[in-house]
């Protein structure tokens, strides 16, 4: 359990300050936009934490179902060994999920240089993006349900 709860306390820490250093620089001066490469960089960063912290706190709870329901079988079951590449799984997990969906938007080429967002997320990428993106916010729909669908 601590294992897990380390590397979560790893995950929060990694999603925070994707967000917080460009809220506080967008508080403080006069430039409220983001150039195209650090939103690409920012949102990567930012959604490939929020998927590790989704799926960490999945195996967190099937770790707790495993500790409860099978006390004396746990450290038989539940060895470090499986829980370092549980972590591995979850780590190479959502950077499989969203290579597709990254490389898609990445391709893409924009009519700005700068976003007027503090936070970068998809929908204001593809809305500075110079042609049509439905196949990509097709893609991104698709990602994310898998990640939704494989945690259940």
């Amino acid at each position: 359990m601590y294992f897990f709860l380390c590397n979560l306390a790893f995950i929060d820490i990694c999603f925070i300050t994707t967000i917080v250093p460009n809220w506080l620089k967008d508080i403080l001066s006069i430039q409220k936009s983001i150039s195209v490469l650090a939103c690409l960089t920012q949102s990567y960063v930012f959604f490939l934490s929020g998927i590790a912290e989704f799926l960490i706190l999945a195996v967190m709870s099937v770790d707790r179902y495993i500790a409860i329901c099978f006390p004396l079988q746990y450290s038989t079951m539940i060895s470090r060994h499986f829980c370092i590449q549980v972590i591995i799984g979850v780590w190479f997990g959502s950077f499989v999920s969203l290579l597709i969906p990254s490389y898609l938007v990445m391709s893409l080429t924009f009519c700005v240089s700068e976003i007027d967002h503090f936070m970068c997320d998809v929908g204001p990428l593809l809305k500075n993006a110079c042609i049509n993106t439905a196949h990509i916010e097709k893609c991104v729909l698709v990602s994310s349900s898998v990640v939704m669908i494989s945690s259940l």
